[in-house]
């Protein structure tokens, strides 16, 4: 779609999800920070780009967790929301059970979800293969989907997740049926005695409860009004004999992203997944700690527990050692899989014993400027453009290439003003001025937006503007003398040939406007030519008023604006190539990293760049 030239802008966000899925992060900056150039009233953009930038750090850090696919559990459908459950884990899956009775869910050719059990050799090994999974109870698991369970601390009520065929809610044209929370409670036979959660609704969905070590709090994920995204993260205390109005747990946690499967560990410390955090792409599990009152800023778990997929259901035990996860990622045995993580302990920082303490001197990041290079109708990447950036302060130009993407970046000096110039053969060139922002608020920069480079084709048709001649006159005038010096210059830098074209407009007769409008081409062939372009590289064509752009041919009665319409003067490319002819003043042919004076460059290369 972005490769079409005509794509909706939200192609390049999607563009660039796609890119974080590859782990390709370079790639998928690109692409958000078109989405925001394009809507920079959307924050996903920005939020988005600034996050490519995180895994490369993290993955320099130890890893905090050894994970482990619990393949005798998982299965070749989807596996999740894994959940201790006396001697054995209870989870979530679509595994086909009965192919000739069980109904088909048509988003996945799977049958709906139900809750499963499977009891573990060893118990206290999070490691340890389990017996065959079977249903967990023909009570909870019904016809649609059944999910997502949690208990009250001594396993005698049940909150899980349940789906229905009765309602659905339509958003951004796409039809889904709602999730509503249901409990049950276990006398010992069964579990029955079904109830609907108090906030169930018909217009919004309810999902994913999570209950506190004391049962006192339940936690959710819900799309109910009132909230900052899609799905927000949702919470509700125990109150005599009913649950509370729900609080939303607030702007740090919850984003204009996805939240869900909270696990509250206890009343102060939430693992939850999201897709609006910082993080390596797709949905990934952070964690959230309560001080004095309020939620601080989530931690991403980072890698191994999460991945560029979609990694989430984080579980734990009491003492947060180990535990459970799912994950969506490649290597696993079905779609979703489930893992079990054990938490690696934190190795202490030995320290060498001194006698004084040294004096560390922080070294702030390095001052720099990136950009793009694209080409201005395809806004695809140029790569291999070559960008010129003149430092106004000392009078130095530094050379730097594009990458694949049509990247550059470069170190840049405090206090100084830029100007920057992409080019590229057979490509009209783009410049603009930079001036550095305070060094103490911003370090790494952006040019105010992308360079943009015109690509010259054989019979494309460029008008020059404000080619003016005196009445029945032909001589090249001042102001028009500036329009064709632009033409020298591109023929100069460029391997074109092209046919320079005249029009009149159709007041006087024919023949005359013919023989005009040829005195005018061949003016403005020879002023181009004194002014160094080689004669083979350039025709002299009149057309006099044979191909007027709009109605006022002869007879019709036109306005002066209307006429000066067809007074005009075009250079068609006839031909583009790939040597640069022997007579043209060439850039010289500097290399990636070159720092060279002003000087060595052509006296005009950054004229109208200001």
């Amino acid at each position: 779609m972005v490769q079409s030239g005509s794509a909706d802008p939200l192609n390049y966000l999607y563009l660039g999800q796609a890119l974080q899925g590859k782990g390709e992060y370079e790639k998928a900056r690109a692409a958000f920070e078109e989405y925001n150039r394009l809507v920079p009233a959307d924050p996903r953009g920005q939020v988005f780009a600034n996050a490519c930038n995180l895994p490369g750090r993290w993955d320099s850090l130890p890893e905090a967790f050894e994970i482990k696919n619990l393949a005798s559990l998982n299965s070749k459908w989807s596996d999740f929301s894994p959940l201790n459950y006396k001697d054995g884990i209870i989870f979530t899956s679509d595994r086909k059970e009965n192919l000739l009775e069980s109904p088909v869910y048509g988003w996945t050719n799977h049958d709906y979800h139900d809750l499963y059990f499977a009891k573990k050799d060893n118990p206290d090994d999070p490691f340890s293969s389990t017996q065959k999974p079977n249903p967990f109870s023909k009570n909870i698991n019904r016809t649609y989907h059944d999910a997502s369970p949690a208990f009250s601390p001594d396993y005698a009520v049940m909150y899980f997740t349940r789906s229905y065929n009765d309602k659905a809610a339509e958003k951004d044209q796409i039809k889904t049926h709602l999730l509503k929370i249901f409990s049950a409670g276990n006398n010992g036979k069964g579990w029955t005695n079904e109830k609907p959660f108090s906030l169930n609704s018909d217009s919004y969905s309810v999902a994913h409860p999570s209950l506190t070590a004391d049962g006192k709090t339940i936690f959710f994920s819900s799309d109910m009004p009132g909230g900052f995204g899609a799905f927000d993260i949702w919470y509700c205390t125990w109150q005599t004999d009913k649950w509370s109005d729900p609080v939303n747990a607030g702007s740090e946690v919850n984003t204009f992203g996805n939240e869900a499967f909270p696990f509250a560990l206890n009343d102060s410390t939430l693992y939850f997944a999201s897709n609006g955090l910082p993080g390596y792409g797709g949905m990934d599990v952070f964690v959230a700690s309560k001080k004095n009152g309020q939620w601080q800023i989530p931690q991403n778990l980072k890698r191994p527990v999460n991945s560029s997929y979609d990694d989430f259901s984080f579980v734990s035990n009491q003492e947060n050692s180990q535990g459970y996860f799912s994950s969506n990622r490649p290597g696993g045995l079905g779609s979703d899989d489930i893992y079990a993580f054990n938490r690696l302990p934190v190795i202490p920082e030995i320290k060498p014993v001194v006698e004084a303490k040294p004096v560390i001197i922080p070294v702030p990041e390095p001052l720099t400027v990136s950009g793009y290079v694209k080409d201005k109708n395809s806004m695809t990447p140029v790569e291999g453009a070559t960008v010129y950036m003149l430092n106004n302060k000392t009078g130095m130009v530094k050379v730097l290439i594009t990458n694949n993407d049509g990247f550059f970046k470069s170190s840049i000096d405090p206090d100084a003003s830029y100007v920057i110039k992409a080019t590229k053969l057979n490509y009209l060139s783009d410049c603009l001025p930079f001036l550095q922002v305070e060094a103490e608020k911003v370090r790494s920069q952006v040019i105010p937006r992308d360079l943009l480079l015109d690509k010259l084709e054989v019979n494309r048709v460029i008008k020059l503007e404000n080619i003016y001649y005196d009445l029945d006159k032909s001589f090249i005038r001042p102001d028009a003398a500036i329009e064709l010096n632009k033409v020298v210059k591109t023929m100069k830098e460029t391997t074109i040939s092209i046919e320079l074209g005249s029009h009149t407009d159709s007041r006087g007769s024919d023949a005359y406007n013919e023989a005009l409008s040829q005195r005018r081409a061949d003016a403005a062939v020879k002023y181009i030519i004194q002014h160094g372009v080689s004669k083979d590289r350039i025709t002299a064509k009149g057309y006099g008023e044979r191909k007027l752009v709009n109605k006022c041919a002869n007879g019709v009665n036109c306005t002066p604006e209307e006429h000066q319409a067809n007074r005009r003067t075009e250079i068609r490319i006839t031909s583009v190539s790939s040597k640069m002819p022997d007579n043209a003043v060439a850039i010289p042919g500097f290399k990636e990293g070159d720092e060279v004076d002003r000087k060595q460059l052509p006296a005009d290369f950054f004229d109208n760049c200001r």
